[in-house]
């Protein structure tokens, strides 16, 4: 399944005052020698907003398609659980209905046109176009129902260039 062509792993930890984030990823971009990509995720996050403190434990599987070398598209499911403590006594119902456990699960669709010089994007020119839908709870179960739309752009360029034609 991995052939060994650009498989990426990434781990982070973000500790801080309010928050704290540890995160892992892996990415297959070549699944079974094809333009077709995988990546699986992880995450906890513990931390606190103004009125309440929580806990969010969360997992993602994706598969991407990759067209023509400028189109992306992929599908995704991610799985989240959130707990919701320590709540203030006055809040709106709102947020006090969600207090303890809760289940998100979530299917995402998303498309990218990416025209990007350079694809690690450390010394890339262009600029990539995406936008996307997230579709929660109903069939898929889960404490939240919502739908989702979603898009943005980037654009990259060289704010300086040095004598050996270095970009930075």
């Amino acid at each position: 399944i991995f052939v060994g062509g650009g498989q990426d792993f990434l781990f982070k930890v973000q500790p801080s005052l309010d928050k704290q984030n540890i995160f892992a990823a892996f990415r297959e971009p070549y699944l079974l020698d094809k333009d077709l990509g995988m990546t699986a995720s992880l995450s906890f996050t513990t931390g606190a907003r103004s009125r309440y403190d929580f806990e969010e434990t969360a997992g993602t599987l994706s598969f991407d398609r990759r067209f023509f070398r400028k189109y992306t598209v992929s599908f995704s499911h991610t799985r989240t659980k959130l707990r919701i403590f320590n709540m203030y006594t006055f809040v709106i119902n709102d947020i006090k209905t969600t207090e303890g456990n809760n289940y998100i699960n979530t299917l995402a669709i998303e498309v990218e046109y990416d025209v990007t010089e350079s694809f690690n994007r450390v010394t890339g020119l262009g600029h990539s176009v995406h936008a996307g839908s997230e579709y929660a709870g109903g069939l898929l179960g889960g404490t939240l129902d919502y739908v989702k739309i979603f898009g943005g752009v980037s654009k990259y360029f060289t704010i300086y260039e040095d004598e050996i034609e270095q970009r930075y």
